[in-house]
């Protein structure tokens, strides 16, 4: 949820935290999601904790295609999960022409 709020900040369209929550934890591709939601593509991500760091890496695919679009991976101290996120949505809105100074 935390990447959701960063997204919305800048201005880019993105569905509640509470839409998405039922796909938490499931095994549906993301056309279906995409479609169910009525999007055009969902950011899939996953996070994991080694020592004191923590990393993240985050999917984007097509909705209607189910193809990959973009991966990335992310890291940084436990003590900087708010900047972790913040370049995160920095590097979405860069790929996608969005403006990321407004993040």
């Amino acid at each position: 949820t935390d990447l959701i709020q960063e997204l919305s900040r800048a201005d880019v369209r993105v569905i509640s935290p509470t839409s998405v929550m039922q796909y938490r934890n499931g095994n549906r591709r993301a056309s279906d999601v995409a479609r169910e939601l009525g999007v055009d593509a969902v950011i899939e991500g996953s996070t994991s904790l080694v020592g004191s760091r923590i990393s993240l890496d985050l999917r984007l695919t097509n909705g209607a295609t189910n193809e990959l679009i973009w991966f990335e991976s992310f890291g940084a101290e436990v003590g900087d999960v708010l900047g972790l996120y913040a370049d995160a949505t920095r590097a979405i809105l860069e790929r996608h022409g969005a403006r990321p100074d407004s993040a």
